[in-house]
């Protein structure tokens, strides 16, 4: 993990979306601007799916990239 170029490992990256999310979304309160972003050291099929399910319940723009930059802001 620490030869990577990410911040975080893959496990903690899913572990922070929906708090991250929660926060984008307005769910915790007002926030300015609202918006996380982080790097993964491998973007896993569980992040992506979790992902996926946040877009549909809450009104956040996730976006994973394939490098594994992650950004969650207010949709």
């Amino acid at each position: 993990f620490m030869e990577t170029g990410g911040a975080l490992d893959e496990h903690l990256a899913e572990q922070l979306l929906l708090p991250a999310a929660l926060l984008a979304s307005g769910r915790l309160g007002p926030v300015t601007p609202g918006t996380t972003r982080f790097t993964t050291a491998a973007v896993t099929g569980e992040l992506t799916t979790q992902a996926e399910v946040l877009r549909r319940f809450l009104p956040v723009d996730i976006r994973v990239e394939p490098g594994g930059a992650v950004e969650i802001r207010p949709a």
